[in-house]
């Protein structure tokens, strides 16, 4: 779709402090192949990746990135990108 993405970061706890706490359209992948692993909207990006950094995701290194360039007040905004 042309979005510009975040540079990848880690999905852990002490990476997340920086995560913005807007509105955004989000994606998680393996570190290792890049496999897109779960792509999502939230009102609050830091808040839902906590809540994702919670999960036990097994051998897998994951990292996420997100649109920021966009208004995605609006929810229906969001998920049309989703």
């Amino acid at each position: 779709m042309g979005l510009t993405w975040s540079k990848p970061e880690r999905l852990e706890r002490t990476q997340l402090k920086q995560a913005p706490k807007h509105p955004a359209v989000y994606r998680l992948y393996d570190a290792t192949t890049l496999a897109v692993i779960y792509i999502g909207e939230t009102q609050n990006l830091a808040h839902r990746l906590k809540a994702h950094a919670q999960k036990n995701w097994g051998d897998i290194a994951v990292c996420f990135s997100f649109v920021d360039e966009l208004d995605l007040t609006e929810p229906h905004l969001r998920h049309e990108i989703e």
